[in-house]
């Protein structure tokens, strides 16, 4: 069951997923999230930049989630 979760929450479909983790990451970088406050992103919130958010989250899908070497 938890590779399956997995699988799932990390699909590419799924952009949820990378946007918080984009989100999270630009909050300890920068000091302020991109969406704020941190924890309540939903489908319904609008981000500060979202070409930013839409353009990072891709990248970070582009990449399979690795962070240490693109």
């Amino acid at each position: 069951p938890r590779q399956a979760f997995a699988t799932w929450v990390t699909s590419k479909e799924n952009h949820l997923f990378s946007e918080t983790l984009i989100n999270r990451l630009w909050k300890h970088l920068m000091g302020v999230g991109l969406i704020e406050p941190i924890d309540e992103i939903k489908y319904s919130t609008e981000p500060s930049m979202p070409d930013l958010l839409e353009f990072l989250s891709d990248m970070v899908i582009e990449f399979d989630y690795n962070l240490k070497d693109p």
